[in-house]
């Protein structure tokens, strides 16, 4: 199993049950003996390599705790842009879930394809909708063609989406599925917020979401050269 884990950077459980044919239980109770002695990274959903090379994407549970005051101040200014009476869309991602509790006494709709944002809706009172299809665990964002062409059916006053990278008036991501998701998201909004903190300013990532110059950043960072809509916190 460390060995597999080792050539694929990344292995889901249900992946290694398969594998090993054991039941996830088990896998799960050899994943946490393997991350007790340093081996690897327990992450949601599965383990990833110590020696795991390029991009590196974060869990959720890893995420959270990265840059929080940053993030906090970015989910509240991008809170304070909504309306009452205005459907928005919300992405997956830390940043974006932070938001939320910003939005309990504004009267909206949500959609999201978040799963964590979905459980926190339920329990905030906040009348949404979540998107059907295919869910990541690495980063339990929704996403595949399901997802994608459920969003046809709306039209959203406001979206606000997250980020891996932010470099030369391009937004990027990790996953090919979900930049495409986040590319229709900004083509079915009439405005589009990018909410990245410092640590994704000047940084790239492997797949190209969009030019910026279609959104509107939300960040803590140093303002990028050439782009024109920009909120600095």
């Amino acid at each position: 199993m460390l060995n597999y884990i080792n050539e694929r950077g990344y292995v889901k459980n249900n992946e290694m049950a398969i594998l090993v044919d054991a039941t996830i239980p088990t896998i799960i109770g050899d994943i946490n003996h393997l991350e007790s002695e340093k081996l690897v990274i327990k992450v949601y959903g599965g383990a990833k390599s110590i020696n795991s090379t390029g991009f590196n994407e974060y869990s959720d549970e890893e995420k959270v705790h990265l840059n929080s005051s940053q993030k906090e101040l970015i989910a509240k200014t991008a809170a304070e842009l909504v309306q009452n009476g205005e459907l928005i869309f919300i992405d997956t991602g830390t940043t974006t879930n932070k938001m939320l509790k910003h939005l309990v006494n504004k009267q909206i709709t949500i959609v999201t394809n978040g799963y964590s944002n979905a459980k926190d809706l339920i329990e905030l009172g906040i009348k949404f909708y979540i998107v059907g299809g295919e869910i990541r665990p690495q980063t339990r964002a929704i996403v595949g063609s399901l997802a994608t062409d459920f969003i046809d059916n709306f039209s959203f006053d406001k979206a606000f989406i997250g980020a891996n990278g932010v470099v030369d008036e391009k937004i990027y991501t990790t996953h090919v599925e979900e930049a495409i998701f986040k590319k229709k998201i900004i083509k079915c909004s009439h405005e589009t917020f990018v909410l990245a903190d410092s640590s994704k300013i000047n940084k790239s990532a492997p797949i190209l979401i969009d030019n910026l110059d279609k959104t509107t950043l939300i960040t803590d960072g140093t303002p990028l050269d050439g782009v024109k809509k920009i909120i600095h916190v």
